[in-house]
């Protein structure tokens, strides 16, 4: 993937972000201050505890208002953990499977389904491991799961039933590619999405059930963390923390692509974000705030603009990117919908919340 890429390049055409290094000075600046209070042995978990507790100090951050139609946080039951963000996907007769990396690095799923509402958590086979969180694809009749090995190439797993009793084992996606991050399937499409080795966006996707290999949209888009994407009526949206962890966004239409643009309401981010669509096919992205707190936006499908951010009920905070998926049941009129979000709590637990 390496080979498309263009070192040296302004990171979002004319706006130049701060260096790397610069934005980091202040948080590890911290973290080296209060290292020497610290108990020997440090576990990871806390280490990463700390970090996140060093950037909302050092962050700037806007306040925003609490969206109360959200029902409140709920741990996913089964009591699994995770030093990473979940993922998920709506697979199959409108069962909801979420995909966690476990603590011993492994890849596990616990699912919500009309018949067996979170069964607990299992290890997907294939006796794999990974280093990032993992990326969920919607299939039939059950759901699909990217990892990024730890070589960095790229796998899938799909499971071949709808209990997810079986799969068809890991094989690595064709092209070559390599990520630092977790692959990402967009929303309502197969299409993937990673961050490059050398943080550029570059994607592949399966036209007649063959790869068509790895490209990179135009713009010269960078990015520190995992993009997000949901297949949209106006267009493939690609949403991405920046190098200034700015959000920025890119839509490829008929037309081609849109180039890269900023994210309304001067939102920041030291995650990845989320993207979904609602039956309407209007855009929700969300984001860890870098108060660690989760909210959200909405790009409206027919007046082309974006909603002020808010906040989601329930007081919860994260370390790690959301997740989010839109859940349908029964059919008009007797349909019911709800979004659904998860994260990794700040004890490493999954949580869920939605309305």
């Amino acid at each position: 993937m390496s080979s498309v890429m263009t070192a040296g390049r302004p990171p979002w055409g004319a706006t130049v972000a701060q260096p790397l290094p610069a934005m980091l000075a202040p948080i590890l600046g911290g973290f080296v201050r209060v290292r020497r209070v610290l108990p020997k042995g440090l576990s990871a978990a806390a280490a990463v505890t700390m970090l996140g507790a060093l950037l909302v100090v050092n962050a700037p951050h806007a306040s925003a208002a609490v969206d109360p139609s959200w029902a409140g946080w709920s741990e996913v039951p089964g009591g699994g953990t995770t030093y990473d963000a979940p993922s998920a996907a709506i697979a199959g007769l409108n069962d909801m499977y979420v995909y966690v990396r476990g603590t011993n690095d492994r890849v596990y799923l616990n699912r919500w389904t009309s018949r067996s509402r979170w069964p607990g958590w299992s290890e997907v086979p294939g006796d794999r491991l990974t280093y990032s969180a993992l990326g969920a694809n919607s299939a039939m009749p059950a759901s699909g799961v990217y990892r990024r090995g730890t070589d960095d190439r790229i796998y899938s797993n799909t499971a071949t039933n709808a209990d997810a009793t079986t799969w068809t084992g890991w094989s690595e996606i064709p092209g070559g590619g390599r990520t630092p991050d977790a692959p990402v399937v967009a929303k309502n499409s197969g299409e993937l999405f990673v961050r490059g080795t050398y943080n550029g966006i570059h994607t592949n996707r399966q036209v007649n059930g063959a790869w068509t290999g790895w490209s990179e949209p135009p713009g010269g888009g960078r990015t520190l963390s995992a993009p997000a994407a949901a297949d949209t009526p106006v267009g493939m949206f690609v949403v991405v923390r920046g190098t200034d962890n700015g959000l920025w966004y890119n839509v490829r239409t008929s037309s081609g692509w849109s180039g890269w643009g900023a994210v309304p309401g001067g939102r920041y981010t030291y995650s990845a974000p989320a993207a979904v669509i609602d039956d309407f096919g209007h855009l929700y992205v969300f984001i860890r705030g870098t108060d660690n707190r989760i909210y959200y936006t909405q790009h409206h499908r027919f007046s082309r603009t974006w909603s002020a951010w808010s906040e989601l009920a329930g007081n919860g905070f994260t370390l790690s990117a959301p997740t989010a998926v839109f859940q349908i049941f029964g059919l008009w009129p007797q349909r019911s919908v709800r979004m659904v979000v998860f994260v990794r709590g700040t004890d490493n637990r999954i949580y869920y919340n939605f309305r």
